[in-house]
């Protein structure tokens, strides 16, 4: 996992993160994919992302008003039941249940109205794309990504 912040410039700010990771499944019990669990051993955990990357950006415009975005990545993984590791068929070769890679991005804005009053709103998915983020129960149920959503918050410090 590697991790960076920093400020560009005196305004700008830019937060890093991406994580590179491989799942193994190491143990087993009996599951509906044999007979063992066996055939599990080896396999990646299911729902588990080998690589994901966020990168946000903040720009202070005035000292009251900042705005910016952030990007999200994860990479395909295969799908399947937690108890179980991913579904695979022949061996370790197949995934059954491929849930794809996605991309989203989010904007954001706070306006610091006084010393007690923050006013902050987010616009998540903007560009509303349809991503999932896990398969369960031979791929017959998604989990899907949050669509488009807005926010407006009120925040109070006393």
């Amino acid at each position: 996992e590697l991790g960076m912040v920093g400020n560009v410039t005196d305004d700008l700010t830019v937060q890093i993160g991406a994580a590179f990771m491989k799942s193994k499944n190491t143990a087993s019990s009996p599951s509906l994919n044999s007979n063992t669990g066996l055939l599990n051993i080896g396999h990646p955990l299911s729902n588990f992302a080998d690589r994901t990357l966020n990168v946000q950006a903040k720009y202070q415009l005035t000292s009251a008003f900042a705005f910016g975005g952030t990007v999200r990545h994860e990479s395909e993984r295969c799908g399947g039941q937690p108890d179980t590791a991913a579904v695979y068929t022949n061996g370790v070769t197949d995934c059954t249940q491929r849930v794809p890679a996605f991309t989203v991005g989010d904007v954001f804005a706070t306006y610091r109205i006084n010393k007690n009053f923050l006013l902050r709103g987010t616009v998540l998915n903007v560009t509303d794309k349809a991503h999932y983020l896990s398969a369960y129960r031979s791929g017959n149920w998604l989990m899907m990504g949050d669509r488009r959503r807005a926010t407006i918050a009120l925040e109070v410090d006393y």
